[in-house]
């Protein structure tokens, strides 16, 4: 799908206007938090299924400020 597709349904979704950047940022920690729930907490799987590293998603983690829950339970992942 085409970034400027990508934009538009977001900007529809929220009904507001978003910068890029800010469009990109809430898009990848979907991404994110979806992938985590997918492996069920495992950082390193979901991490392989991503393309990325286990160090790469770990900061990406953080830049979003996604703790994923040890115990995870029905899904929780702690974020702002």
């Amino acid at each position: 799908m085409k970034l400027a597709w990508i934009i538009l349904i977001y900007r529809r979704k929220n009904n507001i206007k978003q910068s890029l950047r800010t469009i990109k940022d809430e898009a990848e920690k979907d991404v994110l938090v979806a992938m985590l729930e997918a492996h069920k907490g495992q950082v390193a799987s979901a991490a392989k299924d991503l393309g990325v590293s286990r160090a790469t998603m770990y900061r990406l983690l953080n830049k979003h400020n996604i703790i994923p829950d040890v115990r995870y339970c029905n899904g929780g992942y702690a974020t702002d």
